[in-house]
């Protein structure tokens, strides 16, 4: 809700003086413009000048638990049943996610692929989706 009402041109995205307006708005005042510069560094990981939703969630999100990890750790190692290489693909799905029930499948929509890659891509990088998740990718979002 913060990025949609301090998003001036509804892109999706903070450039650094909507995310410095964003910042004054909720009381942080007292940061000059290089300290402004560098929270807005921070946040920007993938140096395109802009924040976008997914850079401004992962950096707010706090820390998993040893516990939550070990559930991710475990959901990983189920769908990756090529063990070997560490990353997911649809190849790894096709043997353990049953997509005939999916909604979009049943009525026509989309074939076996089309579901096996549009539930890879829900954990994929939205900002460069290559249609493979790896455990780094994983150990990221802690």
């Amino acid at each position: 809700r913060w990025i949609r009402r301090v998003d001036d041109n509804g892109n999706q995205k903070l450039s650094l003086e909507e995310f410095e307006e964003g910042l004054r708005d909720q009381g942080m005042k007292d940061l000059n413009k290089e300290e402004m510069r560098e929270v807005f560094n921070r946040f920007d990981k993938d140096g395109s000048g802009q924040v976008n939703v997914t850079e401004f969630l992962l950096m707010m999100q706090p820390k998993m638990s040893d516990r939550r990890m070990r559930l991710v750790k475990a959901a990983f190692d189920k769908l990756n049943t090529d063990r070997g290489d560490k990353i997911i693909t649809t190849g790894d799905l096709e043997t353990v996610y049953d997509y005939s029930k999916h909604p979009k499948y049943v009525n026509g929509d989309w074939n076996g692929k089309r579901c096996l890659r549009e539930f890879l891509d829900s954990f994929d990088d939205k900002n460069q989706p290559d249609g493979k998740v790896s455990c780094l990718v994983v150990s990221k979002t802690s």
